[in-house]
């Protein structure tokens, strides 16, 4: 009788998972490229931001909300939850806890622990943690039952928005009662109005100031690039209207440092 032959069972390899994390992208400045790490899908152009620059984007067609995203920067962006998720996911967490620290029908706060997993940049475990509040003020009303998820939500994006030194602000930290109001842009031609009064600078002298300055700190010629009126300063000065924007920035930056 032949002799049976038994094999060994074979252990089946294990790709060895690395224990240290790979670090994030960084611009060149050191901070988190966070834009090739968030899906540009969890992104949005924040209307508050612009609002405080003169700036309505409610009515803005998709080109020119197109040419606003091309040139936003970092403070200009909202990240939805799913974003912020996505750079939690990217960076590595181990452990996250959430307790409440107060509440009452008005108010919940939350706080929130988050440890992180050792990465190339940091070897140890790191703890980071944030505080975020609902109350009646920030929320809508249909939303009053669901303050401590929305209180833990905002708490884990200050959590992250403070480790990572990201400038734009989560969506879900917005004030849904606050309205957007656009900001009218300053009146130049009546601080430069004000600037000569307050100097008791006349119209009239604003030619000889110039002409005594030698248009050394302005374009020498009224027409700057992009403008077509090659008109010579000296014969365009008598009419504060009449002065561009940009040339009245100058101007305004030569009164007020001018001893006249």
């Amino acid at each position: 009788m032949s002799e049976v032959k038994t094999r060994k069972p074979r252990t089946p390899k294990v790709k060895e998972v690395a224990k240290i994390r790979p670090a994030l992208p960084r611009k060149e400045n050191g901070l988190l490229d966070w834009r090739k790490v968030v899906d540009q899908n969890h992104l949005f152009l924040n209307p508050h931001y612009f609002a405080s620059k003169g700036i309505g984007i409610e009515d803005k067609s998709p080109e020119e909300i197109e040419e606003l995203e091309a040139s936003a920067p970092d403070e200009a962006w909202l990240i939805k939850l799913q974003g912020w998720n996505q750079l939690a996911e990217a960076r590595g967490v181990k452990e996250i806890r959430y307790a409440v620290q107060y509440r009452d029908h008005e108010t919940s706060v939350v706080y929130c622990e988050m440890k992180l997993f050792p990465n190339e940049e940091e070897k140890e475990e790191v703890v980071i943690s944030g505080i975020g509040t609902a109350g009646f003020q920030s929320v809508t009303a249909d939303f009053l039952p669901f303050m401590d998820t929305i209180g833990s939500n905002r708490a884990k994006i200050k959590a992250l928005r403070s480790y990572f030194g990201i400038e734009s602000l989560g969506s879900d930290e917005l004030n849904p009662n606050e309205k957007v109001q656009v900001k009218s842009p300053p009146n130049l031609y009546k601080m430069l109005e004000e600037v000569m009064k307050e100097k008791g600078i006349e119209t009239s002298d604003l030619r000889s100031l110039m002409l005594e300055k030698e248009n050394k700190e302005i374009h020498p010629k009224w027409g700057q690039e992009g403008n077509s009126d090659e008109t010579p300063i000296e014969d365009r000065v008598g009419f504060i209207s009449d002065l561009y924007a940009a040339e009245v920035l100058s101007i305004l930056g030569i009164l007020k440092n001018s001893s006249v």
